[in-house]
């Protein structure tokens, strides 16, 4: 299974925290999982972009005291985003919301990738895109704050979506494996996702998907997985590979984007499968409180030059 993002993502290792100035009406109302203060501001704002941007920032990034002033520890959210190339879903680790307690082989990997220096945790669950792109700002701080402080905070309920992909010609699906990294008086650092140290945690995850994949006639070498990224930039790197993975496989009809509510703008997406010649329409909600508009302008690009290459193959035009 090989394809590549329409473009890469560029980050830069560290945390980088917005000015504090610009975040005390947002960070409040991130806290308190207050989504209509936030929806507020964004319609008051003469930049909801900025507004946006600070509140894709805030979510996913919280700082606490560790019972003294010269203790903090500051906790960020990663993903991992998970791609099967056909179609199925990714077992649920062990079928529960909850973080995972005790030694794993997988929460070994991922310990050792930050380092000895950072804690990492995660949920014993796979959620797909679409159970992300249902959480509100306040829900994205809310899974933080379990998997940092499991004994003060309630398990997240995460709503699911039942649905089947079509038995004929199966299209790729996207889900992420969810979880934290802590580090004490200092910010947590990601290692970049390149080199022969994240390829051998990327083979070792999709090993391990593979094998708690409920459909046993799927190998590995069905399933692709990255390695942690900070929430905005895994859910985007996610994004960009589905399609490119739909890509590979099915030709572009038409795609067409609206807003659907103050945060989220719909994508549909019409494809055809190239095997059956069968035609799907294909629907993702994108999230400016998750991607930034820059991030939601860049997955309408992707999408439209899958729709400028079919254009290309069906009428030999080249220029």
């Amino acid at each position: 299974m090989t394809f590549a993002p329409s473009r890469r993502i560029e980050t830069t290792n560290a945390i980088q925290l917005p000015e504090l100035s610009d975040l005390l009406a947002v960070s409040r109302a991130v806290a308190h999982a207050d989504d209509v203060t936030l929806e507020e501001l964004v319609r008051t704002s003469p930049q909801p972009e900025e507004v946006y941007h600070q509140i894709r920032q805030t979510a996913p990034f919280a700082s606490h005291a560790l019972g003294n002033v010269d203790a903090c520890e500051h906790s960020a959210l990663w993903v991992i985003p998970i791609i099967t190339s056909r179609g199925g879903k990714p077992a649920s680790r062990q079928g529960t919301n909850s973080p995972v307690q005790g030694p794993t082989l997988v929460a070994q990997w991922i310990s050792d990738w930050f380092g000895f220096m950072n804690q990492a945790r995660y949920f014993n669950f796979t959620p797909t895109y679409e159970v992300i792109a249902r959480l509100t700002a306040g829900e994205v701080r809310g899974a933080l704050d379990v998997l940092v402080r499991p004994s003060a905070f309630a398990v997240p309920q995460f709503k699911t979506e039942a649905g089947e992909q079509p038995d004929r010609c199966a299209v790729p699906e996207l889900a992420f494996l969810l979880g934290s990294v802590s580090r004490v008086n200092e910010l947590p650092i990601f290692p970049t996702g390149v080199g022969a140290r994240a390829h051998a945690l990327k083979e070792k995850l999709r090993g391990d998907i593979a094998f708690r994949s409920a459909d046993r006639a799927v190998d590995m070498n069905s399933y692709w997985a990255g390695t942690p990224a900070k929430f905005s930039d895994g859910v985007l790197e996610g994004l960009l590979l589905w399609i490119a993975a739909v890509h590979a496989g099915f030709t572009t009809e038409d795609f067409d984007v609206h807003p659907s509510g103050f945060d989220d703008v719909t994508l549909e997406w019409t494809v055809r499968c190239n095997e059956s010649n069968q035609r799907l329409l294909l629907t993702k909600h994108l999230r400016y409180s998750q991607l930034g508009a820059d991030g939601v302008e860049s997955i309408i690009a992707a999408t439209a030059s899958t729709e400028r290459s079919a254009m290309k193959a069906s009428t030999g035009f080249n220029g």
